[in-house]
């Protein structure tokens, strides 16, 4: 137990003033000095990155599927397969690479880590202000725990991010492309192709053709109540169970998908609950609906940033959808989490702004509810520990 509270507190410490440190000298320079740093990747940023990849790599047993994960990589430095046979190739292709160097599973791991938090930290070079409550809400958060379970999803999680400024410049050809590659690592990719077209959505020309249209589209009330709705039904898992067979059913139709269709169905069928509404899960209600009452004036704040409204667009749609199956199976959840990456930025817009407007008493129930949740897993996993709960404690390889 003491070994995670320390690695967890001193890396998300340690990232935390890196990240500050950056913001600082920036404003410095800017107004200062009238030069502008914001298109420059600091040293803080590169040694954070770093640090997240080392951690990354040494654990041992730490998220849910590393230690399937590692011993598919064993298996293949030892006798050239996996256990596992359906990897994507990209993924496939990089781990038959660090197999033919003879390379320690360390390296392996701070790889996949690196490339998902360099994603993450390239796309906000831009925006420096946020990286220090984005680096708390990774490490001490819930994102860290998730991005060591999903590795392969994370980094496409992050590519989300990284290709947002792609969909606010309508650079569909690079886009896809990068896609294409994403695809390789992890198929649930397949959804950036529509979530391209979702993300012009904020910068579409033809909304001033409905300015009323628009207006309510983008109002905030209009916001929460598509959010109250997403909870209401969310609380009836059989209705969205049915819903979602209905859905499968139709699309089972279209040839590509039909092999899928009795997989999806053995998933679905009697793997939904009726949850309690514990206080973590109203607590983070309660920050998902802050979020959504704050925006318009985050985006008043920073109303320049072109990259928020779909930042916040992408937010959204991760709050709503995470609702609408919170009584589902983690595996219908997955595509979900595509979304999850994003939702951190714009996790983190909410609280600079909060902090810049010093609105301490929605900033400090806000810094709790997030930034304890490291530590009450923890001690969930003290007080009951499950297999579900044990791979949240932190552990080297090299202590076994």
């Amino acid at each position: 137990m003491w070994l995670s509270i320390v690695v967890y507190s001193s890396l998300a410490l340690v990232l935390f003033v890196l990240a500050w440190h950056a913001h600082v000298r920036e404003q410095r320079l800017t107004v200062g000095h009238g030069i502008n740093s914001s298109h420059q990747i600091e040293w803080e940023l590169i040694l954070s990155v770093a640090l997240i990849a080392i951690v990354s790599g040494a654990r041992y047993g730490t998220g849910f599927d590393h230690l399937a994960y590692m011993w598919n990589y064993l298996r293949l430095c030892d006798a050239g397969d996996f256990i596992r046979h359906n990897y994507e190739p990209g993924f496939v292709l990089v781990a038959k690479f660090f197999a033919a160097c003879h390379a320690h599973y360390f390296f392996f791991f701070a790889f996949w880590a690196g490339l998902q938090f360099g994603l993450l930290y390239y796309a906000m070079r831009h925006h420096k202000f946020l990286l220090p409550w984005l680096a708390l809400y990774i490490i001490i958060g819930p994102y860290l725990i998730h991005s060591l379970n999903a590795i392969r999803q994370g980094v496409v999680e992050c590519g989300v991010v990284f290709m947002i400024p792609m969909i606010q410049q309508r650079r569909i050809v690079p886009y896809m492309l990068t896609a294409l590659v994403l695809m390789t690592i992890h198929s649930v990719s397949l959804l950036l192709i529509p979530l391209y077209f979702i993300g012009i959505l904020p910068h579409w020309d033809g909304w001033k053709r409905y300015p009323r249209v628009s207006s309510i589209l983008t109002s905030r009330w209009t916001h929460l109540v598509i959010f109250g709705l997403c909870f209401a039904v969310g609380c009836f898992p059989e209705f969205v169970a049915n819903a979602l067979t209905l859905t499968m059913s139709f699309i089972e139709r279209i040839n590509p998908f039909s092999a899928h269709y009795e997989h999806f169905i053995e998933i679905l069928n009697g793997h939904y609950e009726h949850y309690s509404f514990s206080p973590t899960r109203m607590a983070f209600t309660i920050v998902y609906v802050s979020i959504i009452l704050l925006y318009p004036k985050v985006r008043e704040w920073k109303s320049t940033d072109k990259l928020l409204p779909i930042i916040y667009l992408f937010a959204f749609i991760y709050m709503c959808t995470l609702r609408l199956f919170m009584n589902m199976t983690y595996l219908i959840l997955r595509p979900v989490d595509l979304l999850f990456a994003a939702f951190a930025v714009m996790f983190a817009y909410t609280m600079a702004y909060l902090w810049a407007t010093r609105r301490f008493v929605v900033l400090a129930y806000m810094f709790v509810v997030q930034f304890t949740y490291i530590y009450l897993a923890i001690y969930r996993t003290i007080i009951l520990p499950t297999a579900q709960n044990k791979p949240v404690l932190f552990d080297f390889f090299f202590l076994h």
